[in-house]
C-alpha cells in the first residue's frame, strides 16, 4: 500500500498510454512539483460525478498511476504536463490536503499474464492498425504490440469512442482476452445498431 496524489479528470488512463494534460489549479502544480522532486506517480482517475475543477469531485475506485514523461513551463503559469499509464491501482482510501488535493492510499491491481492475440480477434488487430495508420491520426509515439493481448486491447480501448462507463469497465477487466471479447461484443453492438 502506497500514498498517492489522486488527479481526478473526465477520462480513463490506461497503462502504458500517453495523456497530455495542461495543469494550472494550484494544487495540481504544487502536486506536480511533489511527483518531480520524489520521483513518484500520481494517479488519474475518472469522475463519476462532479467537475474537473475546484472541489468534490466523486471518483470511481480504480485508476492508474501515471509517470510524468516530460513537461513545460507554458505562459500564463499553465503547465502543459505528459504522463505516461503506468500500473492500475484501486483506491483503499482517500482523504483532502488542505489545498484541496485529494489523496489516497492506493494499492497495484496486476493483470493477468498476457498472451498471444488469438486468431479470432484478429480482426481487432487490423481495425488497431487501421486506427494508427489512418492518415487524420495525430497521435504521437503510439507503442503497440500487435501479438500482445494487453496491447491491443489497452490500446483500442483507448481510441474506440465508446462511454467512459465502458472504458473505465474494460480498465478494470484483469484477463486479456476477456478485454479483447467485450471490446468484440461492444464493437459488434455498434455494427448492428449502425445497420439497423
Amino acid at each position: 500500500m502506497i500514498e498517492r496524489a489522486i488527479f481526478p479528470l473526465h477520462t480513463i488512463v490506461y497503462p502504458k498510454s500517453c495523456m497530455p494534460l495542461r495543469v494550472f489549479e494550484p494544487r495540481y502544480l504544487d502536486m506536480i512539483s511533489e511527483c518531480l522532486k520524489n520521483s513518484e506517480g500520481f494517479v488519474i482517475v475518472c469522475i463519476k460525478e462532479g467537475a474537473e475543477v475546484g472541489p468534490g469531485a466523486k471518483v470511481v475506485d480504480m485508476g492508474t498511476e501515471c509517470n510524468i514523461k516530460n513537461f513545460q513551463q507554458l505562459p500564463d503559469n499553465l503547465l502543459s504536463v505528459l504522463a505516461e499509464g503506468a500500473n492500475k491501482v484501486r483506491l483503499l482510501n482517500r482523504w483532502q490536503e488542505k489545498n484541496g488535493l485529494m489523496k489516497a492510499h492506493v494499492e497495484v491491481v496486476e493483470d493477468d499474464e498476457d498472451c498471444m492475440v488469438a486468431d479470432r480477434y484478429v480482426s481487432l488487430v487490423n481495425m488497431l492498425k487501421e486506427i494508427i495508420n489512418h492518415p487524420d491520426n495525430q497521435l504521437d509515439d503510439i507503442s503497440v504490440d500487435f501479438n500482445s493481448s494487453h496491447s491491443v486491447g489497452y490500446r483500442l480501448a483507448e481510441f474506440l469512442p465508446i462511454p467512459l462507463v465502458t472504458k473505465q469497465s474494460l480498465l478494470e477487466i484483469q484477463q486479456p482476452n476477456e478485454r479483447l471479447e467485450k471490446i468484440s461484443q461492444i464493437l459488434d453492438r455498434l455494427e448492428y445498431t449502425l445497420t439497423a
